[in-house]
């Protein structure tokens, strides 16, 4: 049986109808609309009609064994069991601002994957804290040996937080995003692919095969060519050379269909101001 059936069963097998559901409703349908002007006569109909819902899921959840499976699917309740806020923190003084939404995973079955990953982050997201504060104060001081005041002083803003990509059965995706904003504003990215059967992270090997640099290198290729034609103002360093470089240093994520796409930071494949682009493989 898998996973996914198990906790479903779980969750089917844990709810219990309440015999006297019926009684319980009526009566606080009775006593609110006691409460309230007569004159409000669409009240009670609202109402029953809110608690007739009410009742009809709490009976598929007891009588429906696929109804309930189904609940597990909403992204919600998936994708807690998986990843979460670990730490939720801000910092600020009158040269900086930093907020932090720091994740974590759990219940993959891997307690050393979970416990290496849990530490790399962690110890990714102190290092930019620090690195943001020692910076903060270098521009500070920097100021005031030039003989102005802290008036003159640049905001230097840090914002961490966290997006789940895809989160099933087989597949946990997610991306950290780091933005700084001082003079410019640059994005960076972290992502995290791991393979919950194996408990091991996820390469493009593994999902494009071996030859995943030609099926990459052909797709963005197509790709380019699609979005210049149809936007002449867009520019990309589409050279075989630029490509071939940028393969050994590839970002990716998996969406929720099980595509991989192909994440290229600000800068780095095409000019700045167009910021970061990404591209679906789907093969």
């Amino acid at each position: 049986m898998s996973k996914k059936i198990e906790k479903a069963k779980m969750i089917y097998q844990s709810i219990e109808t309440p015999i006297e559901l019926n009684q319980i409703v009526n009566s606080a349908i009775d006593t609110a609309v006691n409460r309230k002007h007569k004159s409000h006569v669409w009240f009670k109909p609202v109402i029953c009609i809110a608690a007739s819902i009410c009742i009809l899921f709490v009976v598929m959840l007891n009588s429906n064994q696929t109804f309930a499976e189904s609940m597990y699917d909403i992204p919600v309740i998936g994708n807690v069991a998986r990843v979460f806020t670990f730490r939720e923190y801000s910092k600020s003084d009158e040269a900086y601002n930093i907020n932090i939404k720091a994740p974590a995973i759990e219940g993959t079955g891997y307690t050393d994957l979970e416990k290496r990953i849990n530490q790399e982050i962690q110890s990714k997201i102190d290092t930019i804290v620090k690195n943001a504060e020692e910076r903060a104060e270098e521009n500070r001081q920097r100021i005031i040996d030039e003989g102005r005041t802290e008036e003159d002083l640049g905001y230097f803003i840090v914002e961490i937080d966290y997006e789940i990509k895809s989160s099933n059965e087989s597949i946990l995706s997610f991306v950290i995003n780091h933005m700084e904003s001082f003079a410019n504003t640059y994005t960076y990215q972290t992502f995290y692919n791991i393979n919950l059967d194996t408990g091991k992270e996820i390469t493009l090997a593994d999902i494009l095969g071996e030859n995943y640099r030609e099926i990459v290198t052909q797709s963005i290729k197509e790709q380019i060519k699609e979005r210049t034609e149809k936007d002449n103002q867009l520019m990309y360093y589409d050279s075989d050379e630029d490509i071939e470089f940028i393969l050994d240093y590839l970002k990716f994520y998996i969406n929720s269909i099980g595509h991989v796409v192909i994440s290229f930071k600000k800068g780095e494949i095409a000019p700045p101001p167009m910021g970061i682009q990404e591209f679906e493989i789907t093969r």
